[in-house]
């Protein structure tokens, strides 16, 4: 006997539609309204000044590689030129990026956007594909780049820092972190991670920073304004809240947010 009162408290699918559309593809939010709500909230105090020599900068390479206009040549030009991109003078600078592991939750979704066709990157002498945005659409480009990267920012190491005008440069990748000072480089055992999203890469910095000296405070760069970094920093940073800022958005959209605010 089928009691069908019981059968109708329950979505007739093969999905949970609370996530799902009925052909069994994930429901998609726009995460931006959830950000313009939780700003919504924050207090109108002001924010204290702080010197740079306190201040960890943090952030997500890929983030850093859209922002760039003109593609340079090489991958060694463009390691320069994403070190250029970030401010001078701060404490330290973390560079953070994503992991690409071919058994995650996201790798359908990362499969929708791969449109381009896989690219062998061998060295910093490699050239930049022309279309590089389309490129890092597939993901073992992005993250060979992110490797290839990574070894160029290596290269040269004085001269990066030199341009950064910092003591130390964190370089965080799949499962690999080093450490970048003038005395040489070494791995940073205590920020490998196997995390594969940038964002909670960016907090678990931020928290070894901050826990790392208690005179430190950390702005966190989100080019993008991503949501993700606001609401992961919020719950996940509260107990240092007055010691972070997240620098969001670029031109006229760009703001600072204290996170003393919430």
């Amino acid at each position: 006997i089928v009691d069908f009162e019981k059968v109708m408290e329950y979505p007739l699918a093969a999905v949970p539609l609370s996530i799902c559309n009925a052909d069994g593809t994930m429901r998609k939010t726009n995460k931006s309204d959830l950000a313009k709500s939780i700003l919504s909230n924050a207090t109108n105090e002001k924010m204290p000044e702080t010197s740079l020599i306190n201040i960890i900068y943090i952030v997500d390479l890929m983030a850093l590689v859209r922002t760039i206009q003109q593609i340079p040549d090489t991958f060694e030009d463009l390691a320069f030129r994403i070190v250029k991109a970030i401010p001078a003078s701060y404490k330290g600078v973390d560079i953070v990026s994503n992991s690409y592991h071919k058994n995650s939750i996201k790798s359908g979704e990362r499969k929708k956007r791969a449109s381009f066709e896989k690219v062998i990157v061998k060295s910093s002498q490699s050239k930049v594909p022309r279309e590089l945005g389309k490129s890092i659409s597939n993901n073992e480009n992005k993250q060979n780049m992110i490797e290839v990267l990574i070894d160029a920012i290596v290269e040269k190491r004085s001269k990066k820092l030199n341009l950064l005008r910092t003591s130390t440069l964190v370089l965080s990748g799949d499962e690999v972190c080093k450490m970048i000072t003038v005395a040489g480089v070494e791995n940073f055992t205590e920020l490998i991670s196997t995390q594969e999203e940038a964002d909670t890469k960016i907090i678990l910095h931020s928290h070894q920073a901050l826990v790392n000296c208690k005179n430190n405070h950390v702005l966190l760069r989100s080019p993008t304004a991503d949501t993700d970094i606001l609401v992961l920093a919020i719950a996940l940073l509260h107990e240092f809240k007055e010691e972070v800022v997240l620098d969001n958005g670029t031109g006229n959209s760009r703001q600072l947010i204290w996170m003393g605010c919430f």
